[in-house]
C-alpha cells in the first residue's frame, strides 16, 4: 500500500541521522541496534531548522545510547561446532552434535544443547534445526503468556507472529491489532519475554511512548524498567541482526 512518507539524512555534530517525514503528530527518536543507527520520525510539515534543533537538544542522550551499543558484548559468528556457546531462555549451553535420522534439538538442563541432524557437517541444516526449535519453544511460551496478559490488560490481539527482526524485540500495529515478536527472544529469560509481551500489548491501547503509555506499563508490569535494562544489556549475537 503506497505511503507519502519521505526519507532523508542529516549530519548533526558529526552524527548521521535518518529522518522520516510521516503522517504523524509527534516526534519520535530512536537509536537502533546493533550499531546505534539514529532515526527520527517527524510530522510531514516539519521544517529543517526544527528537526535540527530537536536532534541537537538530545545529543547527550543520543551519544550515550550509541556508546551503549558500541560497548555491548557480542558473540562471534556461530559456526555450529562442538562445545560452541548457545543460549536458550537466558541460560548458556554448550553445543553437542549428534547424527540422527531426524532433525531436532534436545536440551540437557545441566550443560548441553544437543542438535540431532542427518549430517553434522551441514552448517545450514544445523542452523535451520536450531531456529526451528527456537520458534517452536517461543510459540509455546507466547501461547501461554499472551492470553494471560491480554486478560490482565483488557485487550485482544487479532494475531501475534514470530519473526526475525533486526532492530526491535517486538512491534505492534494498533490499527490491525497485530503483534510481532522477535524470534531471538527464545534466547532471553522469561521475564524479558514477558516485558516485551506487555510492552506490545499496551501499544494496542496507546501507540506512542507518552505519559499514558508509561502509566499503563507501571500499572501492569511495575518493574518493567528493570527488565528493559536487563534485556538491553544481554549479549547480542551476530546472527541476531542478519
Amino acid at each position: 500500500m503506497p505511503t507519502n512518507n519521505k526519507s532523508d539524512e542529516k549530519i548533526v555534530s558529526g552524527i548521521k541521522v535518518k529522518v522520516l517525514k510521516k503522517d504523524i503528530k509527534n516526534f519520535h527518536l530512536n537509536v537502533l541496534p546493533p550499531n546505534g543507527l539514529v532515526r527520527v520520525s517527524v510530522p510531514m510539515d516539519t521544517s529543517d531548522d526544527t528537526i535540527h534543533f530537536f536532534i541537537a537538544s538530545r545529543l547527550t542522550w543520543i551519544k550515550k545510547k550509541i556508546d551503549t551499543f558500541k560497548n555491548h558484548s557480542r558473540e562471534s559468528k556461530r559456526e555450529y561446532v562442538e562445545n560452541e556457546s548457545h543460549y536458550f531462555l537466558g541460560k548458556r549451553y554448550l553445543l553437542k552434535l549428534l547424527e540422527s535420522p531426524e532433525n531436532y534439538v534436545e536440551i540437557d538442563r545441566k550443560k548441553y544443547l544437543k542438535i540431532h541432524v542427518r549430517d553434522t557437517a551441514d552448517i545450514k541444516l544445523k542452523e535451520k534445526t536450531l531456529q526451528k526449535f527456537y520458534r517452536e519453544e517461543l510459540r509455546k511460551i507466547l501461547d501461554k503468556a499472551v492470553p494471560q496478559y491480554e486478560k490482565l490488560i483488557g485487550v485482544k490481539a487479532e494475531k501475534y507472529t514470530i519473526r526475525k527482526m533486526k532492530t526491535k524485540w517486538g512491534s505492534c500495529n494498533s490499527e490491525d491489532k497485530r503483534v510481532n515478536f522477535n524470534l531471538d527472544l527464545a534466547k532471553k529469560p522469561i521475564k524479558s519475554i514477558n516485558y516485551v509481551i506487555v510492552h506490545e500489548l499496551v501499544h494496542l491501547i496507546e501507540r506512542n511512548h507518552n505519559k499514558k503509555f508509561l502509566y499503563l506499563m507501571d500499572k501492569y508490569l511495575p518493574k518493567w524498567r528493570e527488565e528493559r535494562q536487563r534485556l538491553n544489556k544481554l549479549i547480542l549475537s551476530c546472527e541476531d541482526w542478519k
